[in-house]
């Protein structure tokens, strides 16, 4: 199915071709990539934020090569999959529901389907992904073989707080607490989290600056600081979930608490003295698409993710399957250098405790955040080498 008439094209490496594919049961227009044959064993893989199935470019011709069919879509608000019913920040909750991770786990399987396919080989997750196929692999172990979290440490469904019994009224309350917010806002350099800046009003419009040139900016300067090519990126643990030890990690994870992204991100730049720099993994050209991409569409449907992720409201419907663990065989793919592993103290090293099958970390060394880009060939070796796995 085409719709890319009025679309540019994609700047694509040979073996991979763009799609597009509707299904009756929801009302998604999925876009996707792919390489190799529609029959062989199915790889799906997916993006986190600010990418779309873009950044699997690199990834799913080596992929195809080794005999599978190989996948990447667009989510649901991001690239050119989309939907009759686009929800902006001033949308209701019910508009918004859309973006739970409940239905959005429900967009893969319908996807899944419409492919022709009643199981996935391998499936995989980037950042924002990696979240949504743990999901999907968990509810869904019937349909998913395995499963590979990248660039975020899988954590497992929310837990139900347990209640107390027989609490008296002279019981001492427990501890407070101290909000991590507040708590971030008292710093000697005032600071706030990124996640929660992202799920507010003004992310979208500071993202996507005031011409396309201030988004290329902000997003080359965005990409090259997560990535391996900033020097200064030199992730290590965090002790705890307090405001200074989460005040170690960059601008772009713990922001000055009076910017936005794109002044953050400059800030950070000027800060290190270094000018961006990704041409070693994404070009010139690459860049232009991106920024021409992201102008289209806008930021807030991939950002509402964010609003959903933040809000414990929307996390309530995932406790039905509190202390349920993921069965199927699990593998963790981090950039060294890449601060998103330590950015939740302590998850990184639970990952083992949530999973029957968990088969550990592989390490991509001299890679940041954007592993499959920056380093394609190490990324679907290790890919490749679980797959083929028993």
């Amino acid at each position: 199915m085409s719709l890319s008439q009025d679309l540019p094209s994609i700047p694509l490496p040979p073996g991979v071709s763009s799609h597009y594919l509707k299904s009756p049961a929801n009302d998604l227009t999925y876009h996707f990539l792919s390489a190799g044959n529609q029959g062989d064993p199915l790889i799906l893989l997916y993006h986190g934020f600010p990418e779309t199935s873009f950044c699997w470019r690199h990834i799913l011709p080596y992929l195809a090569q080794a005999g599978y069919y190989a996948v990447a879509p667009d989510t649901r608000g991001s690239g050119r999959t989309t939907t009759p019913n686009p929800v902006d920040f001033t949308e209701s909750a019910d508009e918004l529901r859309q973006y739970q991770l409940t239905n959005t786990a429900r967009d893969t399987v319908i996807f899944i389907q419409a492919l022709g396919y009643s199981t996935v080989h391998c499936l995989v997750g980037h950042d924002a992904g990696a979240v949504l196929v743990a999901w999907v692999a968990l509810t869904r172990p019937d349909l998913i073989q395995r499963v590979i979290i990248a660039s975020h440490p899988y954590n497992g469904p929310p837990a139900i707080q347990p209640v107390a019994i027989d609490k008296t009224e002279t019981d001492p309350a427990p501890a407070a607490q101290e909000d991590i917010h507040a708590a971030l806002l008292k710093l000697p350099h005032p600071r706030k989290h990124y996640k929660w800046y992202y799920a507010g009003p003004a992310a979208a419009a500071d993202l996507q600056g005031a011409s396309v040139d201030e988004l290329r900016a902000c997003l080359k300067g965005y990409y090259y600081l997560k990535s391996a090519s900033w020097p200064d990126n030199k992730p290590h643990p965090l002790c705890a979930w307090t405001a200074a030890e989460l005040a170690q990690m960059p601008y772009y994870y713990v922001m000055p608490a009076d910017s936005g992204m794109a002044a953050a991100v400059q800030r950070q730049l000027q800060r290190s003295g270094h000018e961006p720099d990704c041409s070693p993994w994404l070009t010139d050209a690459e860049l232009e698409f991106l920024a021409h991409e992201w102008n289209r569409t806008g930021f807030q449907g991939a950002l509402n993710w964010y609003r959903i992720a933040t809000n414990p409201a929307w996390q309530r419907d995932l406790q039905l399957y509190a202390g349920k663990k993921l069965a199927c065989p699990s593998l963790s793919i981090l950039g060294r250098q890449d601060w998103g592993s330590y950015q939740e103290p302590g998850v990184l090293e639970a990952v083992g405790s949530k999973c029957l099958d968990y088969r550990g970390e592989v390490w991509i060394e001299e890679a940041g955040h954007w592993m499959q880009q920056e380093q394609p060939e190490g990324v679907a070796r290790h890919i490749l080498k679980f797959c083929q796995q028993d």
